[in-house]
């Protein structure tokens, strides 16, 4: 199994496309929310994929500096 460490989730800044703007608030809220998820928060292709398309999940989340990183590990 591969692991990319640091891959950014969520940023400080405007979330381009939403109409929102991402604070610290928002990192720790998104950090609480994914950490709840026993085994990591699984990931798509892409947003419009279905459950046939998970190609892996991220866990060990942590905010460093404006960032909130995970580690993927590719199924």
């Amino acid at each position: 199994m591969d692991i990319i460490q640091g891959v950014s989730i969520i940023s400080i800044g405007e979330a381009k496309g939403h109409n929102i703007f991402v604070d610290q608030q928002t990192l720790l809220e998104v950090k609480a929310c994914a950490e709840q998820y026993s085994g990591g928060v699984k990931v798509n292709l892409d947003h419009g994929a279905g459950i046939a398309d998970i190609v892996g999940f991220v866990n060990n989340f942590r905010i460093v500096g404006s960032q909130l990183l995970g580690d993927f590990c590719e199924l």
